[in-house]
């Protein structure tokens, strides 16, 4: 029931940047860009795309 709407935790400003072994890290949405292309996050927390071929960590999120 809760697709399509914005996770409080963003929704409150807390960062968008993920860790990866305590480094930050670019990482996979689940959005479709283009042809070849997906939305990701920058380790800044800023949105961005990348080429599918890219290898990048995803970070999972459950609506409960």
């Amino acid at each position: 029931s809760g697709e399509g709407t914005q996770y409080a935790y963003y929704k409150a400003g807390n960062s968008k940047a993920k860790n990866k072994s305590g480094t930050a890290t670019s990482w996979w949405e689940r959005s479709p860009k283009g042809t070849g292309t997906f939305c990701s996050v920058r380790a800044q927390g800023t949105a961005y795309y990348n080429n599918a071929s890219i290898r990048l960590p995803v970070a999972f999120a459950f609506c409960v």
